[in-house]
């Protein structure tokens, strides 16, 4: 800042982003001018809770029972996964010599618990499974298997963000139709590629009079609108706008936000608090 010339600046990030955005207001606060946090992952969000995973499912659950395009064929998609998972648990399914099992199909699932296009295939890729069809699943679970290890610095960055104890002991205590594989490979795999703990003071609730505009999306199963509400309620001077139907990284696409982040971005006042993105899933096969 002093070498650009500088004396304040703002920050915008989301999911991750939203972490170190935090992390700068922490530090260095009084020359922060204004933030845009969305798809919000506070400091001790980066282990995602169970209970958040099956609170997503169940109200993509809903959505699948009451919508026309699935001619009533799912009127219990909890049930349905669960049915899948447990034949999968007794006997794995083989495409072309390719064995799939529950972890690659849970684990499958949780990576795209945050992303619409996914979401919307969700109810008639497990109808399919049902029946026997595991054939986009195979292409997905070799690939899985075969692409290249997750970048290092990454790994070695949300090890340092880690969790308290107390929320470590949540997950432990909490259950998932998806078990805990929305935090997978972490944070066992912290043991592995070492590097610092950031510790529970990194961790900590962020206090601030920075002004902040949150937002955050219904259908984000990443980073739930619960991180928002929370994080929220350590600023002083904040406003949300909730977008029903959204996903991860998804809210600030739609045009009448955009229109409310250009006003928040000028000091003008943000109105806006309620935005609705249209949302089908797929036709059952």
């Amino acid at each position: 800042m002093e070498a650009l010339g500088y004396d304040t600046f703002r920050t915008s990030g989301g999911s991750y982003g939203s972490h170190l955005s935090l992390s700068v207001i922490r530090r260095h606060g009084e020359r922060v001018d204004r933030s845009l946090i969305y798809g919000v992952e506070g400091p001790d969000d980066t282990y995602k809770l169970p209970s958040a995973t099956d609170r997503h499912l169940g109200r993509l659950a809903g959505l699948a029972a009451a919508a026309p395009e699935l001619d009533g064929r799912v009127p219990d998609l909890l049930d349905l996964m669960g049915r899948v998972f447990e034949r999968l648990g007794k006997e794995p399914a083989v495409v072309d010599g390719l064995v799939i099992g529950e972890f690659d199909v849970k684990a499958l699932t949780a990576t795209g618990m945050g992303f619409h296009p996914f979401l919307k295939m969700l109810p008639k890729l497990f109808l399919a499974m049902d029946s026997g069809d595991f054939t986009w699943w195979a292409g997905h679970v070799r690939k899985m298997r075969t692409a290249p290890v997750d970048n290092l610095m990454a790994l070695v960055m949300d090890c340092a963000s880690g969790a308290t104890a107390e929320r470590l002991r949540r997950i432990e205590r909490e259950t998932s139709i998806l078990d805990d594989l929305m935090n997978f490979p972490f944070p066992h795999i912290g043991q592995a590629v070492g590097g610092p703990d950031l510790g529970d003071a990194f961790r900590e609730p962020v206090s601030s009079a920075v002004p902040a505009l949150f937002m955050n999306g219904t259908l984000d199963g990443r980073t739930p609108e619960t991180n928002a509400r929370a994080v929220m309620r350590g600023f002083s001077d904040s406003h949300l706008i909730l977008a029903e139907n959204a996903a991860h990284q998804t809210v600030h696409d739609m045009p009448e936000v955009f229109d409310a982040i250009r006003d928040f971005m000028h000091g003008r006042p943000v109105t806006l608090t309620d935005v609705r993105l249209d949302f089908t899933f797929d036709p059952a096969p």
